[in-house]
């Protein structure tokens, strides 16, 4: 098993984990939430169950698949693979599993932060002829380490350190999505449209887009932002700033391509979400279904998610990168179960739990499909 093509580079086991929960892990969780069946977990409530599959469980599955694929190309050795990936592979499972179980909460804790802590160890010494990506990944690893431990914390001592550290994970995952953006969107425009257009960013914007989503990012422990005199200023100079740097994007021409629009309208998600934190600091009343921090979820790492899977799986088994009727749909479903799950809460809110099934459903299907698409490619050797 550890020689097939599934353990020999990272995109192959970790997309087909980070595709797995988000078609589970909803499923189950809507499926709590109307008592269709029972939780049974000890350590996180079932909607911080919820928050936490999606922040520390779907999230890093995604970008362990991105990062330990894209590393061999930094360093130009061979990819991590084989009884590492596999051991990768089977902590993050075991997280997955660990929270369901009839164990103390404290051995919950503590087994829970194994993955990532091997994952952060393995790519330190991996990246250690390449120290610019050493430090940022390493780094970045780390703080979600801290976010994850707030979190757990918080659960176990019942105390809003939980809330905290769920925040701090989504300004994390937040901040990744700004900064692969920054680099990635650019490079896949211009290589896609050269020499029509070229996507050429000011580093003042790019410097400005980073800047504001990490300074929000270290107010959040001091809880300065939940102050309108302090949070409304502050998301709108971030919302400004992001949506200047999609307008460097001419996204009226470069959108045409679905493998880049999908990019895109995800990072335009992080633009509604700021705008959304201002709403309901405005008025607190439309917080109730948490729509800003669902545009952030369902919305851009949604969005960024499956396109992201999407072409690294395509370049990298050797397929040209274009996205078929089925990547299409996939793609559609997964923007509508936002659009449902940011918006009908809002406009009508006597419609919310209606809403939550069919949001559930579209972003359901849309990884469905995707897997059923893309598993071939994920257990087939490279082309």
């Amino acid at each position: 098993m550890l020689q097939t093509p599934f353990f020999s580079i990272g995109f192959r086991s970790f997309f087909l984990a980070a595709t797995c929960i988000a078609i589970l892990s909803p499923t189950y969780w809507v499926s709590v939430y109307f008592n269709y069946i029972s939780y049974h977990g000890t350590l996180l409530p079932p909607v911080s169950w919820h928050s936490h599959e999606m922040i520390f469980g779907f999230v890093p599955a995604m970008f362990s698949g991105f990062l330990l694929t894209a590393s061999s190309h930094w360093t130009g050795q061979l990819p991590i693979k084989g009884k590492v990936l596999a051991t990768l592979f089977a902590l993050w499972c075991l997280e997955r599993i660990i929270f369901l179980l009839p164990i103390p909460p404290l051995s919950q804790m503590i087994l829970s932060m194994s993955f990532l802590l091997t994952l952060t160890v393995v790519l330190g010494v991996y990246l250690r002829q390449s120290v610019k990506q050493q430090l940022i990944f390493t780094t970045f690893l780390s703080g979600f380490m801290i976010a994850k431990f707030i979190m757990l914390l918080g659960a176990y001592q019942k105390s809003v350190l939980l809330y905290i550290g769920q925040d701090m994970g989504l300004a994390l995952i937040r901040l990744l999505i700004l900064l692969i953006a920054s680099r990635v969107l650019p490079f896949f425009i211009n290589s896609r449209f050269k020499p029509e257009i070229k996507i050429e960013c000011p580093k003042a914007a790019n410097l400005a887009v980073i800047g504001s989503a990490l300074f929000l990012l270290v107010l959040i422990p001091f809880n300065w932002l939940s102050m309108p005199s302090v949070g409304i200023p502050l998301y709108a100079l971030a919302a400004i700033a992001v949506f200047l740097q999609f307008l460097y994007y001419k996204p009226w021409y470069s959108g045409k391509e679905p493998m880049i629009a999908i990019l895109l309208i995800g990072h335009l998600w992080i633009f509604f979400h700021y705008i959304l934190e201002i709403v309901v600091l405005f008025d607190s009343s439309k917080a109730f279904a948490h729509p800003h921090l669902h545009a952030l979820s369902a919305g851009a790492i949604g969005c960024m998610g499956i396109g992201i899977m999407s072409r690294v799986t395509l370049g990298h088994t050797g397929r040209k990168i274009t996205a078929d009727k089925w990547t299409k749909f996939a793609f559609l479903c997964v923007i509508i179960g936002a659009v449902v799950r940011v918006l009908v809460p809002i406009l009508s809110p006597k419609n919310f739990l209606s809403s939550v099934h069919h949001a559930s459903g579209w972003w359901t299907l849309g990884y469905l499909i995707f897997l059923i698409r893309y598993m071939k490619y994920w257990l087939q050797p490279r082309l």
